[in-house]
């Protein structure tokens, strides 16, 4: 590993350099609000005349091309400075393209060198060899129709799109003044790393880096680890095969809920040690390495599946419009512990170990279960344990669907995973203040509403609930 303190634009500037980012990496994720420090920031080093330091690009040599002679680098650590630079240099040569009176500032510099020499290659050069920058799928075209000039595609990047935007209406703020943005654009210091292919451990410096940015996600963690030791070639068809599919499963702003299928996939694979949700890559490191059997396009397959799984089960894309429904359900009482379960459940149910009306009657119960114990008070502290007892051997059992509802109803009111009786569900649901104090009253109505229209439910999605049940009398 070769570490310097390098100028920005001077490495940006290198000719006939491309930086590329790998397949397994985040998309571009800066949002304006640090398009606005950064702004600040380098306004800041302009007007002062001092450096400022935005962290180390962290890159290794891929290949160079015979045909064009570009040198091809992975950025693996630098992506969402990089980037946000390039739309802020994007945006100053659209400035000065259209007020050329005020460039006096770039000296021999011409304005269109600009582009030229911090967003191209050489004119001589065609297709993805004249960028600098390559991003990812979900954010190249973007970023290639700003720095061209060109309208955006349709499925464009938001935050690409914004950012850029964001920069151009600071460039046309009354007290803009372009010569000191360009100062401080010179003066921006980064440390320059560049890394020894088959020498250096890229994944291992990438995690022990603190730059400034957005922290990663377990699931960047995850997707890192899993991809970047692998050949470049491999890291391409596996990401688009597997990976890529299973995060357009959850859509964009969906992260959140990504990291939490991660974290529940984990308690089905190592239910003994029962991973803390904050530990998820941890523990996906220690699994992979030390407890799974098969290789990686094996993991990501199954990954995909159990993504798949999730997605129909949690997130509505479920087309049985059965199980579509009591999956909703579900969802809406909020008991988060049922998810592994289910997952498994599912699992068995597509492999033929369960059929569907069996499966539909499982989910059922669990319903019931769920809902009885919200209106009867039960805590859901300690489910987790209860129901990773029962995925540890669910699939050894001959009748599932025995199984897990002789599990629900086993348990007697002093015990944690109780199934509250007919009996006591009545009268707690007679004496509870069900609309001021139950959270799942919209549930409830809603239920009371579908019992008398079974052939076509009715979903209360949109509905406040006085649509349904007034505080008041008129």
């Amino acid at each position: 590993m070769k570490a310097t303190e390098a100028n920005l634009l001077d490495l940006m500037g290198v000719a006939k350099m491309q930086f590329v980012i790998p397949v397994y990496q985040r998309v571009y994720s800066w949002s304006v609000k640090e398009c606005e420090v950064l702004w600040d920031d380098v306004m800041r080093a302009g007007r002062d005349g001092v450096s400022h330091f935005v962290g180390s690009m962290l890159y290794i040599p891929e290949s160079e091309s015979s045909a064009t002679s570009i040198s091809r680098v992975l950025l693996i650590d630098g992506q969402q400075r990089m980037t946000t630079f390039s739309l802020m240099i994007a945006a100053l040569a659209d400035y000065l393209e259209g007020n050329p009176d005020k460039a006096g500032f770039l000296g021999d510099l011409k304005i269109s060198a600009l582009r030229k020499n911090y967003l191209f290659n050489d004119d001589d050069y065609n297709g993805l060899a004249r960028y600098k920058l390559v991003l990812s799928q979900d954010d190249k075209e973007t970023l290639f129709s700003i720095v061209s000039g060109s309208p955006v595609p349709d499925e464009k990047s938001d935050r690409i799109v914004e950012n850029h935007a964001f920069f151009r209406e600071k460039m046309h703020g009354k007290s803009f003044d372009p010569a000191r943005l360009w100062a401080g654009l010179n003066r921006v210091q980064v440390i320059d790393t560049k890394l020894t292919a088959g020498v250096d451990n890229a994944q291992l410096i990438f995690e022990s880096m603190n730059s400034k940015g957005k922290p990663l996600t377990p699931i960047d963690l995850i997707r890192n680890y899993v991809l970047l030791s692998l050949p470049n070639d491999e890291q391409t068809k596996l990401y688009e095969g597997y990976w890529h599919p299973l995060e357009r499963l959850f859509g964009k702003g969906g992260e959140e809920e990504f990291n939490a299928f991660i974290w529940y996939w984990l308690w089905l694979k190592v239910p003994n040690r029962m991973p803390k949700e904050n530990e998820a890559y941890h523990e996906f490191k220690r699994y992979f390495a030390d407890d799974y059997d098969g290789d990686t396009e094996d993991l990501l397959k199954e990954l995909r599946e159990y993504a798949q799984r999730y997605a129909r089960l949690f997130l509505g894309k479920e087309k049985d419009d059965g199980l579509h429904q009591v999956f909703g359900r579900i969802v809406s009482l909020d008991v988060k512990q049922i998810r592994p379960l289910l997952m498994l459940l599912y699992s068995v149910y597509e492999g033929n170990m369960l059929n569907r009306n069996a499966f539909l009657r499982i989910c059922e119960t669990i319903e019931s279960f769920l809902f009885r114990r919200a209106v009867c008070g039960r805590l859901t502290t300690g489910l987790n344990n209860f129901f990773a007892g029962m995925y540890r051997n669910l699939e050894q059992q001959d009748d599932i669907e025995e199984y897990v509802t002789a599990m629900l109803l086993i348990h007697s009111s002093g015990m944690t995973a109780y199934f509250p009786t007919d009996e006591h569900f009545v009268e707690e649901f007679k004496t509870r203040d069900c609309y001021n104090r139950f959270s799942k009253k919209r549930y409830y109505l809603e239920r009371m509403e579908n019992w008398h229209h079974p052939k076509e439910s009715i979903s209360a999605d949109d509905y406040q609930i006085e649509h349904v049940m007034p505080q008041t009398i008129d």
